[in-house]
């Protein structure tokens, strides 16, 4: 059982990242994370789907270790909507895998409803210091570059075929600013607010060409959240630890040791 448990461990944290600003869409401060009022944690409308839910939850007391994976990763994929019938099955079942399984699905389901899919990521690895107007005159003054030291595998930013070197001057068409560091945002922000699934346009400088490349954001991977330092980082911690009061209220108290901890 224990095995289950270890399997389920989020490490998560916000990389650092030069400190740029740009007008942009209203950050997504790190929120005191509310306990759902209901909607999204209510048996689905949709019969089809709840109907799934409870054959998927059917399959957690399976002798299979494959069908049980396969249920899990559905209903943490379905999320929210089938927390309801998660409950009901939990105060329902004698069964400790089964109970254990339905605390990991919920655990990640939580986290990805509060933090995972609110984060987006392009996938680079900026130099250390931006471009200026004194390194490139088609930067404009009062805006600088972010210049790509490594392209991370498999992000967004991989699928578009950036380069490390590439140099980045404009994010939907509107320049980089650089501004007092003590008030901007890093460019890794200005990235953030926007979601997995945005399509952005950057404008690269390549060498002697200059082109807009149309980029759709993934999600910013699991791993870049273990750092201990940003705003993600603290959106993540505030969450895990509402999640407890969230399993208080609606599940019951939680064993000693949360899906996920050692």
């Amino acid at each position: 059982m224990r095995g289950l448990l270890l399997g389920t461990v989020l490490l998560l944290a916000l990389s650092p990242e030069a400190v740029l600003g740009q007008t942009a869409p209203e950050p997504k401060a790190a929120p005191d994370v509310e306990l759902e009022s209901g909607e999204d944690f209510q048996r689905p409308h949709d019969e089809k789907l709840a109907s799934e839910i409870a054959t998927l939850i059917s399959q957690l007391g399976s002798p299979h270790f494959t069908e049980r994976e396969t249920a899990t990763s559905r209903l943490i994929k379905i999320g929210p909507p089938a927390s309801a019938q998660l409950r009901t099955a939990y105060h329902g079942t004698e069964q400790l895998e089964a109970r254990l399984l339905i605390e990991r699905i919920v655990h990640e389901s939580y986290l990805n409803h509060h933090v995972y899919d609110r984060n987006a990521f392009l996938g680079i690895q900026q130099r250390r210091f931006p471009i200026t107007h004194d390194d490139d005159a088609r930067i404009q003054k009062g805006h600088v570059g972010i210049q790509v030291g490594r392209v991370i595998e498999g992000t967004a930013a991989e699928k578009v075929e950036l380069q490390a070197m590439d140099v980045i001057i404009a994010l939907d068409e509107e320049p980089i600013s650089a501004v007092d560091v003590q008030v901007a945002q890093a460019f890794g922000e200005l990235i953030r607010v926007r979601g997995p699934g945005t399509p952005v346009v950057l404008t690269v400088l390549r060498g002697s060409d200059q082109f807009d490349v149309e980029v759709t954001l993934g999600a910013r991977p699991k791993r870049y959240y273990d750092r201990g330092q940003g705003l993600v980082f603290e959106m993540f911690e505030r969450s895990r630890r509402q999640f407890r009061v969230f399993w208080d209220q609606r599940f019951g108290s939680l064993p000693a040791q949360q899906p996920g901890e050692e």
